[in-house]
């Protein structure tokens, strides 16, 4: 069973709420639907990516695009919900059986800071290491996680003034069984 810290369980309740004034839970929403499956396959993240409402923006990925030994692909898709526009890449590459993957997603008008308990909690990591631009403009938050050594990177860069611009970034190595 999971355990939650109390405080932390008040922190993300109260970063969900202010959350929610802003596209902080929606760009949450959308990665958890894309690239938080870690999809292995460029076609795969496409499919998901559709599923949520996203468009391809250069064409539609094939089968035939991903074949033989080594991927070297990369997919850019947009979602546009009232007056925010969502953007999906990813890039996938090296062997088709084991690809490294790159999966970004971002939009603007979040606070990032108070998005961090929420991604926290979704992602089941904790304690990130904490990064801002000398003056204090930007901030990124690294988390490591994952399974075999925890190899899995999950970034949020993030600016804190307008237009607030954040990325939410998953880096992952598919793994053979």
């Amino acid at each position: 069973m999971l355990r939650i810290p109390v405080c932390l369980l008040f922190l993300g309740l109260g970063a969900i709420s202010a959350a929610a004034d802003d596209n902080g839970l929606a760009l949450l929403d959308f990665f958890e639907k894309t690239c938080a499956r870690r999809p292995a396959l460029p076609t795969t993240l496409q499919r998901l990516a559709k599923a949520a409402g996203f468009e391809s923006e250069h064409g539609d990925l094939t089968p035939d695009m991903e074949s033989g030994d080594e991927l070297d692909l990369i997919y850019f898709a947009k979602l546009v919900r009232g007056a925010a526009t969502f953007k999906l890449d990813a890039y996938f590459s090296g062997s088709r059986g084991a690809p490294s993957v790159s999966c970004t997603m971002t939009t603007s008008g979040v606070n990032g800071q108070d998005l961090a308990p929420a991604i926290e909690a979704a992602e089941e990591v904790t304690s990130p290491g904490t990064e801002f631009s000398k003056d204090g403009v930007i901030g990124k938050l690294n988390w490591t996680f994952g399974a075999a050594g925890g190899n899995d990177r999950l970034e949020m860069t993030f600016r804190r003034d307008e237009p607030r611009r954040t990325y939410l970034n998953l880096t992952y190595q598919i793994r053979k069984p």
